[in-house]
């Protein structure tokens, strides 16, 4: 029979170690998964508390909460990766170098290895897009149109930006962990990528090349140099401020210098000269570019306008303002009947559609017949009467014969004038031009007229027109008055006579605006306008992200 001490040796006491073994096996799990995470927040560089409960197995990792930004772009390690980025999750952000400050600490508690995270940085949007446009990635058309329609319902996974080939992600919408409402974001990127360094221009500005200078301009120039050692009387006289460049720094020193221009929801921002690429200390003036109406037009507008669809022509695109709706619906509206160019002698009556009525001038011939028939009479009955009355019927058919004339120059002056106001009636009446058959035809009768050098484009004039007026007012002036009343005259229905009067009295200038509506129509087609739109709605929504 057992005894008591049997039955605890042999029953009791391997109950009561199955018991413990439970205990003894969380602890040993908690320790090791202690010591794994501990291992792999070293790894990843990551300053964190890790402390773990025996009993319970659970282990707590207290991470700082970063706010990030982009470091300086002269410095080296802006244009470098991470030497050892994080690859815990909620850690993509950690593949750059940033500027870094500690905003707070999260606390993560979690049992497995596999369950660790780090708190997403966050990071201001615009910052944040700029810095990555200037790594080289491309903002995705429809990713933005996506995140500005849905919001935080974007779904997973929708690439905003792409890698510079187009192919691969940049950054896209992330799975919202412990974001609280803001908008969560994923980042990869790989070294070939970089493909700009800091000579590139930086994000949202455009380079403005200096025009070339025709051989007519550098000897005018050269003779105005020679006439300032003479005197300023002569320098008068050969001086033209409309038939030479406006002064700038180093016009008449010998280089053009190119303009670096900086674009922002507000038009021109900022103007820096450079040369060489390399940046200088002068700044041209642009108050005369502020953009004071929008909706009716000033020079600022059209400037801003021009130099973004001009950016988009050069690749560089100019996401920081979008063209208004108006100025695209009008620069790809037909406004310019074609017989108008044939009235302006831009284009040849037979190259146009047929815009005016043949002109039957039958009764004008007649009318000469007429009258020659009568003075051949008049003449013949003078020759019989007497030699005593042929010297007064001579003073009388020569009266006869001045006052025939006399009203037969006022008959064909009124027919002139009613041939001039019906040609012109049938000029405004007649079907309109393309925008860009408008642009190609001007810009082929300015090299035509020796006013341009033969091999330049609609791009090249724009660029040259822009440079200009960024340092001549009355020459911005000026092309913002000719495209607003091109404009005045498209929404109100057509061309009339006073507007075709005052295209012909500054038919120059009316050509350069028909070039930059040419470049806006060209630019209309392209998706840089509405991705522009779209993001800079979606900076002004989601001020601040996470970035994990």
């Amino acid at each position: 029979m057992s005894s008591a001490t049997d039955i605890i040796t042999y029953i009791c006491v391997p109950l009561a170690v199955l018991g413990v073994l439970p205990i003894l096996y969380t602890c040993l799990k908690a320790v090791i998964t202690l010591n794994a995470i501990k291992r792999e927040l070293r790894h990843n560089g990551l300053d964190a508390i890790a402390r773990g409960s025996l009993l319970t197995g659970v282990v707590e990792i207290e991470l700082p909460r970063l706010n990030i930004t982009p470091l300086e772009r002269d410095e080296a390690d802006y244009w470098k990766l991470a030497r050892s980025p994080s690859s815990i999750k909620g850690g993509t952000w950690s593949i750059f170098n940033w500027e870094k400050l500690v905003t707070g600490h999260s606390l993560y508690r979690l049992q497995y290895k596999d369950q660790m995270r780090q708190p997403q940085a966050e990071v201001e949007f615009e910052e944040l897009i700029a810095y990555l446009l200037d790594r080289g990635a491309i903002p995705s058309v429809e990713g933005f149109r996506m995140l500005r329609t849905s919001g935080l319902w974007t779904p997973t996974g929708t690439t905003i930006l792409l890698s510079p080939d187009t192919i691969h992600s940049v950054v896209k919408v992330a799975v919202p962990d412990d974001s609280e409402g803001v908008l969560s974001l994923a980042l990869k990127w790989r070294p070939d990528w970089d493909q700009r360094d800091i000579n590139s221009l930086p994000p949202y500005w455009m380079r403005l090349d200096a025009p070339n200078v025709r051989e007519s301009e550098t000897k005018k120039r050269a003779l105005i140099d020679d006439a300032k050692l003479e005197g300023a009387t002569q320098e008068k006289k050969l001086e033209n401020p409309q038939d030479h460049y406006p002064a700038a720094a180093g016009l008449h020193s010998g280089g053009r210098k190119s303009v670096r221009l900086r674009m922002g929801q507000l038009g021109v921002q900022d103007a820096r000269e450079e040369e060489n690429h390399n940046l200088l200390d002068s700044r041209p003036s642009i108050k005369h570019l502020a953009m004071w109406d929008e909706r009716h037009g000033c020079p600022g507008l059209w400037f801003a306008c021009a130099a973004t669809a001009l950016g988009s022509q050069k690749g560089t695109g100019l996401w920081s303002y979008t063209i208004p709706e108006h100025i695209q619906a009008f620069a790809q509206s037909a406004t310019i009947p074609a017989g108008v160019m044939v009235v302006l002698d831009v284009i040849g009556e037979k190259d146009a559609p047929a815009c005016f009525s043949p002109w039957d001038d039958e009764l004008e011939r007649e009318e000469e017949r007429n009258r020659t028939f009568a003075r051949l009479r008049r003449m013949g009955e003078e020759a019989r009467l007497p030699p005593d009355q042929q010297q007064a019927a001579r003073l009388r058919r020569g009266r006869e014969d001045l006052w025939e004339l006399q009203e037969a120059n006022k008959r064909k002056q009124i027919n002139q004038r009613v041939r001039e106001e019906t040609r012109m009636n049938e000029a405004l009446r007649s079907s309109r031009l393309d925008p860009a058959l408008v642009a190609a035809k001007n810009l082929e009768c300015l090299v035509n007229k020796k006013h341009l050098q033969k091999g330049n484009t609609m791009r090249t004039v724009v660029e040259d027109t822009l440079y200009r007026t960024l340092f001549d007012e009355s020459k911005a002036t000026a092309i913002s008055d000719m495209l607003n009343k091109w404009k005045n005259w498209a929404d109100s229905g057509g061309m009339n006579q006073e507007h075709l009067d005052y295209v012909k009295k500054s038919q120059n200038t009316f050509a350069l605006a028909s070039c930059i509506i040419g470049l806006l129509n060209e630019g209309s087609t392209t998706s840089d306008g509405s991705v522009g739109s779209d993001m800079i709605e979606c900076i002004r929504v989601w001020r601040k992200v996470r970035l994990g």
